[in-house]
């Protein structure tokens, strides 16, 4: 539970930290005022995805130590579909601007992925 913790304390600083980021950058070159509310979706979205991969691995690390890579892998894939998902439905629902919108949720998919990345490599270098 307390390694959970940890996790969770990472992940909240770091999309947090992100998101004041990229409000800034919107503010500063987009010039956009209101901020579109599928911004602040997508970013909630990444958040309680990631932090549901962080538990799963967690999980499949208390259960079996040599499962956690696979949890991860299978997380990371159902990750994926679910922001496919997300993208699709902005297409579809014709917002307004939804190429940015698009633009704006997929870098920080990114950057989360890299961030999950290093932080799950981490994690099965500790447990092997």
């Amino acid at each position: 539970m307390k390694s959970f913790l940890k996790d969770f304390v990472w992940l909240t600083v770091f999309m947090v930290g992100f998101f004041l980021m990229h409000l800034l950058i919107i503010q500063v070159f987009f010039n956009w005022n209101p901020i579109p509310s599928p911004l602040y979706f997508g970013y909630a979205l990444l958040y309680f995805l990631t932090l549901g991969l962080f538990g799963l691995v967690r999980l499949a690390q208390g259960w079996d130590a040599n499962k956690a890579g696979f949890a991860f892998l299978i997380g990371s894939g159902i990750k994926m579909f679910v922001s496919l998902t997300y993208v699709f439905l902005l297409i579809n629902n014709q917002v307004d601007q939804y190429y940015y919108l698009i633009m704006h949720f997929m870098v920080p998919y990114f950057l989360v992925l890299i961030f999950e990345v290093i932080y799950m490599l981490r994690l099965l270098k500790s447990i092997f």
